[in-house]
């Protein structure tokens, strides 16, 4: 029984498939103490999938430092910051376009909605995409909020390393250097 393998506190459900991402952020969240301590390391590998979701550590490290390390709490911290990065997301749409549909439109897209659902980082990249891009849209340029944010999205999601790429292409296409070079922060943080 997969809520007894994850000790999942009682009353949240956990679906019989063989197993999805939200789960995994769980259990990166409930152990992500292990991740400072290097001779705890083999303890943080109980699936073959774990290396590779070690990847997206923002929503899990984020969920962690939220609930003081009381692993009980995390399927409401995840449930808070997912819900309140579709807020947010919906509130900058709102703020930029004036128009409630298109914050709306976004929040509460397909994708935000599944990545509600199960408790997955999508609300947290909507979040971190759409700010990065209207902060650029503002600013034209890289500043070091631009750079964390680009750093935040490649932990959040492995395939946001294509906004990093797309965006250093688009700044060397424009031969902005010091963007262009500012964004190869995100490619660096997401090989690191």
């Amino acid at each position: 029984d997969r809520a007894n393998a994850y000790f999942v506190p009682a009353h949240f459900v956990v679906l019989q498939v063989p197993g999805y991402d939200g789960m995994q952020y769980y259990e990166i969240a409930k152990e992500f103490s292990l991740v400072f301590q290097p001779s705890q390391w083999s303890e943080l590998n109980i699936s073959d999938a774990m290396s590779y979701s070690y990847q997206r550590m923002l929503l899990p490290a984020i969920a962690f430092a939220l609930s003081f390390g009381h692993y009980p709490a995390l399927p409401w911290v995840f449930l808070l910051i997912n819900l309140a990065c579709l807020l947010g997301t919906g509130w900058l749409l709102f703020k930029r376009a004036g128009n409630p549909l298109f914050g709306a439109a976004l929040a509460l897209c397909p994708a935000a909605m599944v990545g509600l659902h199960f408790s997955l980082a999508e609300p947290l990249t909507l979040f971190l995409c759409t700010l990065l891009l209207l902060r650029l849209e503002e600013r034209g340029k890289m500043g070091i909020t631009e750079v964390a944010l680009l750093c935040g999205l490649v932990l959040a999601r492995e395939v946001n390393v294509l906004l990093a790429a797309f965006l250093v292409a688009f700044f060397f296409w424009k031969m902005q250097w010091r963007n262009a070079l500012l964004a190869c922060v995100g490619i660096v943080v997401f090989v690191a």
